[in-house]
């Protein structure tokens, strides 16, 4: 069992027995997120079963006095009596200052009834990404190779060029684990095009979730898909590939 936690945008595995230090320290919020390998979800911290009571300190921790040396004791005392035997001189009075007189008191001006304050909207907390080595739920799509991606479409006058888009709308749509891509924009003029440009967007969330640092290629896509659109497949089906083997994908 392992668990995995958030922070500044990153997640870093972690042992149960240092999560629990972490609370006890005061190093850990109970509302920071914790990855539950067992449960494949993100969830609070103190929803965690395990960590039950790890923000309370425990009976057996008690604070332990320092004791002094013996000799260290002894200079102590005899300063003390030192200082008891020289008598403490009284000080000398401060000459008294002259009485101002009192200024006019104002009138209190009327005080502004308060405005009510506006009750504050909570804060969306980002929900965190998988960490890397796997997709949303463990799922990832298929590995294609680009060349023979190209080779079909060519071959199947632009048929197999649908069917990828298919399929690579349902991959993208079940690895980040949300409906980004509607499939029935393709048969819609405009919607086709805000369907392409969703694709492109997708495509570096992709890349991040697998745990890969991928560049923007949105102006190189765009260019390759008006002039070159075998081009474009091929540069989207190799990326892809790169994030499905990131991912684990076989």
């Amino acid at each position: 069992m392992g668990f995995h936690l958030h922070r500044n945008g990153e997640s870093t595995p972690y042992e149960l027995s240092v999560l629990r230090e972490m609370a006890r320290r005061g190093d850990l919020a109970q509302d920071e997120y914790i990855y539950d390998d067992s449960k494949s979800e993100w969830i609070g911290a103190a929803q965690v079963p395990e960590m039950n009571g790890a923000w309370n300190i425990g009976e057996d921790e008690r604070t332990v006095a320092m004791e002094l040396p013996a000799d260290f004791l002894a200079q102590l005392d005899e300063q003390r009596k030192a200082d008891a035997a020289v008598p403490a001189l009284a000080p000398a009075p401060e000459p008294m200052r002259p009485v101002e007189p009192m200024r006019p008191v104002e009138p209190m001006r009327p005080v502004e009834p308060m405005r009510p304050v506006e009750p504050m909207r909570p804060v969306a907390q980002e929900r965190p990404l998988p960490p890397a080595g796997g997709g949303y739920r463990g799922q990832t799509g298929a590995v294609v190779s680009p060349i023979v991606a190209v080779l079909l479409i060519m071959f199947t006058c632009g048929i197999y060029g649908l069917i990828w888009n298919l399929k690579r709308i349902s991959e993208i749509n079940t690895f980040l684990g949300e409906q980004r891509l509607t499939w029935w924009w393709m048969l819609l003029p405009i919607l086709n095009i805000v369907l392409i440009w969703n694709m492109i967007q997708a495509l570096p969330d992709v890349g991040r979730r697998a745990g890969l640092q991928p560049q923007d290629r949105t102006t190189l896509l765009l260019i390759t898909l008006l002039c070159f659109p075998m081009a474009f497949y091929y540069i989207y089906q190799d990326d892809l590939n790169q994030a499905w083997q990131a991912a684990g994908a076989r």
